[in-house]
């Protein structure tokens, strides 16, 4: 810290590295605070090659635990990150993936963002080599952590709406009698002070 303040280029390079660090994130099921912070939308989802064989996907999202909650398919840009392995994303995978984002546009995850889900079980990239989670446990914990656990309407008629009879009308009809109120007694002040 001491270099960086003396030094303004080492805060600089000091930024890159952290920035590149968030990148090539492995996420630690025992602290996932800083997975959370780095990521601009955590989502379970399936994986699904578009258009077959183009080695492009999209991630159908069946619940978001952080990000808004919207029923359009997560289509993360592909590009390659020097240094970090990205995940391996095959039709028909049910995923949960900490996504990044670059340029206002998810990243394709590194292989350390992805748990692959399978029978109840959350494996980190698909390669086991951190051993496997309990889905639930998994999910859990990162709700803990985001307070969130969104589903995305299934339909258009089921997204946000506002309901006229219980809201907009009682509320029409108190603002008409509080504005009646009120020139009720600007009259009566009238009579008082007319000037």
């Amino acid at each position: 810290m001491m270099t960086a303040a003396l030094a303004p280029g080492a805060a600089v390079f000091a930024q890159a590295t952290q920035a590149e660090d968030s990148v090539c994130l492995n996420v630690d099921p025992d602290n996932l605070l800083v997975a959370v912070e780095a990521s601009s939308v955590i989502a379970i989802g399936t994986v699904h090659e578009v258009p077959s064989g183009s080695g492009l996907v999209e991630v159908e999202p069946e619940a978001f635990l952080k990000g808004a909650a919207t029923g359009e398919p997560i289509r993360p840009r592909y590009r390659e990150v020097p240094g970090c392995a990205n995940a391996t994303l095959t039709d028909g995978q049910r995923v949960l993936v900490f996504f990044g984002e670059t340029g206002g546009v998810l990243a394709w995850p590194t292989a350390g963002r992805v748990f692959w889900l399978d029978d109840g079980q959350a494996v980190r990239g698909g390669d086991g080599t951190a051993g496997t989670i309990s889905e639930n446990e998994l999910v859990h914990d990162v709700r803990t952590v985001t307070g969130q656990y969104a589903f995305p309407a299934a339909e258009d008629e089921e997204g946000a709406g506002i309901d006229w009879w219980k809201t907009v009308v009682p509320v029409g009809i108190a603002s008409l009698a509080l504005f009646g109120v009120g020139l009720y007694l600007m009259r009566i002040w009238h009579r008082i002070d007319p000037s």
